[in-house]
């Protein structure tokens, strides 16, 4: 990792306090993510129960599996959930010193929660979400601009495959807390769109074309939402996200891991 390529100076933070995210380039090592896209094709090797998939074919696998079984194909997606690498890679001091420079704290004084590996398959938007704040789903900061997302591409990222919308500066809104929308489909995901009336003073979409070892943080209130996936590849992310501990506005707690197993998870959680 070459954190140091990038100066993080005055003017980047007070970019990032202004528009609400900062795009890092060239930053992060390739070859940490190339052994993070090379779990998510042994675990899939597993699921599907083959000896060997081509790295040129994993998509297409990808494709198929999601298509034609969609519970075992969350079994799979949730068994990335919790790779150690991912921790391992998020936790790396200079991130930490990053972060923390951005939201003004210790860099032993914060959290880092909700790690997620997302794979957004094309031409399919049942777990896309809409615009939102990550501060809706995410309550460790009550106020964003205490804690921040970590987006980390796996792969080229290119304006067809739907890389992430931004509103820049509708991080000023604060946290609006919108309530989870009930949903029928277990297998999509649970929404907290914005109303358009809070959206009617940001209009600047910013998206950007993101390579591997580039990277994008938010401010945890910025409103931003799914981008169309119109190739033939999944999206591919690793994502964390990190909070000051030291803010009254922090709410402490656990991170309760909910297995895929339900019936596991009554004997454990009750």
């Amino acid at each position: 990792m070459d954190l140091q390529k990038l100066n993080i100076d005055k003017k980047n933070i007070t970019f990032y306090s202004e528009e609400g995210y900062l795009v890092l380039k060239k930053v992060f090592n390739k070859k940490i993510i190339f052994q993070i896209q090379s779990i998510v094709l042994e675990n899939l090797k597993f699921h599907l129960k083959k000896k060997k998939i081509k790295k040129n074919e994993m998509h297409k696998h990808l494709i198929n599996f999601r298509k034609l079984d969609k519970k075992k194909f969350g079994i799979f997606f949730d068994s990335l959930q919790t790779i150690s690498l991912g921790y391992n890679f998020l936790s790396d001091k200079k991130i930490l010193k990053l972060i923390s420079k951005l939201i003004n704290v210790k860099q032993n004084c914060m959290t880092l929660t909700d790690l997620s590996l997302r794979l957004d398959p094309p031409h399919d938007e049942r777990n896309s979400l809409g615009w939102h704040q990550d501060s809706s789903y995410f309550r460790q900061s009550s106020k964003g601009k205490n804690g921040a997302v970590l987006w980390i591409p796996l792969q080229k990222t290119t304006f067809n495959m739907g890389p992430l919308e931004i509103l820049t500066k509708s991080h000023r809104l604060g946290s609006l807390n919108i309530r989870k929308k009930k949903i029928t489909d277990k297998f999509s995901s649970a929404k907290r769109d914005i109303d358009e009336k809070y959206l009617k003073n940001y209009k600047h979409i910013t998206k950007r074309e993101l390579n591997i070892g580039d990277g994008l943080i938010t401010n945890l209130d910025l409103i931003h939402r799914s981008g169309k996936n119109q190739s033939k590849m999944f999206r591919m992310s690793l994502i964390g996200r990190y909070h000051n501990m030291l803010m009254k506005d922090f709410n402490s707690g656990l991170n309760k891991y909910i297995y895929t197993n339900k019936r596991l998870n009554k004997e454990v959680h009750g």
